[in-house]
């Protein structure tokens, strides 16, 4: 259980990814010979379909979306733990809000508490 915990944000990713990616193949395979139909040519199997160059297309297409994916892994990161992940939440630490507490300036002496920028001009400096 530990496990599925400390790596939720790369199974969660690689399922949604999995899931889409076969989606659209699925999706894509059924319109391609559904217009193959609609022109009396001959259905395509799916391996052929998945070697084609309309499932690139169509992969790549989707791939664009970059601001979506972007979104998604931002705010799954913000829920999920990735173990060893800089971007994530450490799994086995209490949340700890950074403005709240202050932060540590290391260039201003061995602790200096900034709550505002107003703080850190006057006694940071």
């Amino acid at each position: 259980m530990k496990a599925l915990r400390n790596n939720g944000l790369s199974i969660v990713l690689s399922l949604l990814f999995l899931g889409t990616l076969g989606g659209q193949s699925v999706a894509g395979y059924l319109d391609t010979n559904h217009e193959h139909r609609d022109h009396h040519e001959s259905p395509v199997t799916f391996g052929q379909y998945l070697r084609s160059p309309e499932m690139l297309e169509a992969t790549m297409e989707n791939w664009e979306s970059e601001f979506f994916q972007m979104t998604l892994y931002v705010v799954l990161t913000v829920t999920l733990f990735q173990k060893g992940s800089a971007e994530s939440k450490h799994p086995d630490r209490a949340e700890e809000d950074s403005w709240s507490r202050g932060i540590s300036m290391p260039s201003a002496g061995p602790r200096c508490s900034m709550r505002s920028l107003h703080d850190m001009v006057t006694h940071c400096a």
